[in-house]
């Protein structure tokens, strides 16, 4: 077990002088792949730190120059890389020192901070109103500012160490292999262009051109803070250049990784829409590239096991179950307008696949409105 308060206090002194001292006076997560601490400090600028550290496990140990996108090294690196493009934004923390030997960085204190989870499990609807159009918001300005810098995020990784992402679409013909799988046990037909959209989807996700930009991208609900008209994000293990479209695609779909997820009423899901384009406006085919990346979300969720086998029986994950999550991103995609123009034949899929569904699970209650929509004061 490493000394984490020993090894910070090391390298604060080595930026701010040897007379700082720093005391752990707080341990978030002291077990898993990571360890984030808040330390008390003295003789420094700033009070208090946050410490983050990528240990990885025993099959996946924290190993200097690991170019495996999941592994250890390739986490810190996009952690602490991530910060230094966040935080001249004002949209996320700053980090102030680190080692890549011992795979720890310290970062700002942000304090307490309520997130969008917090809204939307609240019982006030209007505060979590304007929390999602916050967020809406500073995702725009965060796309907009970092459209086409994929040279100076590879320079903040090259940097620590790591190497050039690859593109995280490199298993999507094993998902829609799988996605294939699941209609074919439900006796549903494929017709033989299916598999030309697929690699449509794959295409324009993988060339964004003017929408490739920056994202944390796990955008959930619970890896924001709100702090008075700004929305700080953090978490980002997994951050990358992407296209924008699969961050907004998470108002539609909604928020597809996280367990805050439920249903936004119908008339909040385009407002958010329209505010998030004051922002970023994105080109002439923003609707067609949005679809692409809402079809995209709902293939690859169907494909996931990793939070149970939805096929064999049911269960709660987070705020609703597997099944309830799969049956309202189908509809939402189902509800769009230009799916049938841009993917006939998938559009045709989905179709089938949910009333497949539907009449398999006839007792599953329809996914609820989130907490704080679903009563009033």
């Amino acid at each position: 077990m490493k000394n984490w308060q020993a090894l910070a206090q090391t390298v604060l002194q080595e930026l701010w002088g040897k007379e700082v001292t720093c005391i752990t006076t707080d341990e978030f997560r002291n077990e898993g792949r990571n360890r984030v601490y808040r330390l008390a400090l003295t003789n420094a600028p700033v009070s208090s730190a946050i410490l983050k550290a990528s240990v990885g496990d025993e099959q996946n140990p924290y190993t200097i120059g690991d170019t495996n996108p999941r592994s250890a090294f390739s986490r810190f690196c996009n952690e602490w890389a991530g910060c230094q493009m966040l935080a001249p934004l004002g949209l996320g923390a700053k980090a102030y020192v680190g080692s890549v030997e011992h795979g720890f960085f310290i970062m700002e204190d942000l304090g307490e901070g309520i997130s969008l989870a917090d809204k939307l499990t609240s019982n006030k609807p209007a505060e979590a109103t304007d929390a999602l159009f916050l967020y809406a918001r500073s995702l725009g300005q965060l796309h907009a500012a970092t459209q086409n810098q994929v040279a100076h995020w590879q320079e903040l990784r090259n940097q620590l160490g790591a190497t050039n992402q690859s593109s995280n679409l490199e298993t999507w013909a094993n998902e829609t292999q799988q996605f294939t799988s699941i209609c074919q046990r439900l006796s549903i037909n494929i017709p033989e262009p299916f598999n030309l959209e697929m690699k449509t989807i794959q295409t324009a996700l993988e060339h964004p051109n003017d929408y490739l930009v920056f994202t944390p991208t796990d955008c959930c609900p619970d890896n924001h803070y709100l702090q008075n008209e700004s929305l700080i994000f953090f978490d980002c293990e997994w951050a990358t250049m992407r296209h924008a479209l699969l961050d907004v695609a998470y108002m539609l779909v909604p928020f597809p990784t996280c367990w805050c997820m439920s249903a936004i009423p119908k008339d909040l899901t385009q407002q958010l829409i329209e505010t998030y384009r004051k922002e970023f406006n994105g080109s002439p085919d923003f609707e067609d590239q949005l679809t692409l990346a809402m079809a995209y979300w709902t293939i690859n969720t169907l494909t996931w096991k990793w939070a149970g086998d939805w096929e064999e029986t049911d269960h709660t994950w987070g705020l609703v179950t597997l099944r309830q999550r799969h049956l309202h991103r189908l509809e939402n995609l189902l509800a769009r307008e230009n799916l049938f123009t841009l993917l006939p034949s998938f559009n045709q899929v989905a179709r089938d696949l949910h009333s497949a569904l539907q009449m398999q699970w006839k007792d599953l209650i329809r996914i609820p409105l989130y907490p704080a929509f679903s009563k009033t004061d």
